[in-house]
């Protein structure tokens, strides 16, 4: 899927820590570093740790035919001063 994900400090929320560059990821032009994963397909992904949520990608990428995964999420923006 070409992302590295990560849980933030005292939260459980995890989000895209690294972008592969080249990934699939990368290639949508659509997640960025800091994006936080709330759903993948019709599953909630808030609460669910790395390996969780990990795991229910993989088993996504299993189940469909199409390389096609849907994940929602909070894209973060951040205003630099």
């Amino acid at each position: 899927m070409g992302l590295l994900l990560g849980e933030q400090k005292d939260s459980s929320i995890v989000s895209v820590k690294q972008v592969v560059p080249r990934g699939s990821a990368d290639r949508t032009n659509r997640i960025r570093v800091g994006d936080q994963i709330l759903r993948v397909g019709d599953v909630d992904a808030t609460g669910m740790g790395v390996t969780d949520l990990r795991n229910l990608i993989i088993g996504e990428q299993v189940i469909h035919t199409q390389t096609h995964i849907y994940m929602f999420v909070y894209v973060c923006v951040c205003a630099c001063i």
